[in-house]
């Protein structure tokens, strides 16, 4: 069994899911509530769009209910086989209950369909990246990040997804160059500031 996870708004570790703080840099973890989101019944089906299905399971993405918000985003891509922005909050939420190899399939599928929005390729290519590193696959993951990298600079959390895979890869000078570039953005950024503490 694995323990589903959340990342700390703070500093972006990852910690199961019912932590209150985050105990790496005490911050605290919101909790959003047990309200149910609104479901769509199975006569319901028929008329929601499939835009409407991804609105839904973020909503109950928001709830941690993933297993509930996978079933959303699996309806909506049977809807619409070329909705992108299913697949990647697919890929999402695969991610947060450690099902890397499935999270990575779909944002592949993902990444395949043609967009408008760069931001979604982005996030696609920062989720797979995340996958594949957890995967252990560091080169391919290294190639996902800088892609997301190229699309959006200044990201802080794809430069420390970044400077992470670089640490597990061994390539310490990039690792610190990220982690002082995250710094350089936010300045008290935990996770960064650690990741220095382990190169030193």
């Amino acid at each position: 069994a694995v323990t589903p996870f959340q990342e700390c708004p703070q500093c972006g570790e990852r910690l199961p899911e019912h932590f209150k703080w985050c105990g790496y840099c005490g911050a605290k973890i919101d909790t959003l509530g047990t309200t149910d989101a609104t479901s769509a019944s199975s006569n319901q089906l028929g008329s929601i769009t499939a835009d409407q299905l991804v609105e839904e399971g973020y909503a109950l993405s928001q709830l941690r209910r993933w297993d509930d918000a996978i079933s959303r985003y699996q309806q909506a891509i049977e809807h619409d086989p070329d909705n992108q922005k299913a697949f990647r909050n697919m890929g999402f939420a695969l991610n947060q209950i450690c099902r890397f190899e499935s999270a990575d399939d779909f944002l592949t599928t993902g990444l395949s369909l043609r967009t408008d929005e760069p931001t979604h390729q982005a996030s696609l290519f920062h989720e797979r990246a995340f996958a594949r590193a957890e995967l252990k696959k560091y080169a391919e993951a290294l190639d996902d990040i800088n892609e997301a990298i190229t699309i959006i600079p200044h990201s802080v959390k794809s430069l420390y997804l970044r400077a992470r895979i670089q640490l597990y890869r061994g390539v310490i000078n990039e690792a610190k160059r990220d982690a002082l570039e995250v710094l350089r953005i936010v300045p008290d950024h935990t996770g960064a500031l650690r990741l220095l503490d382990q190169l030193a």
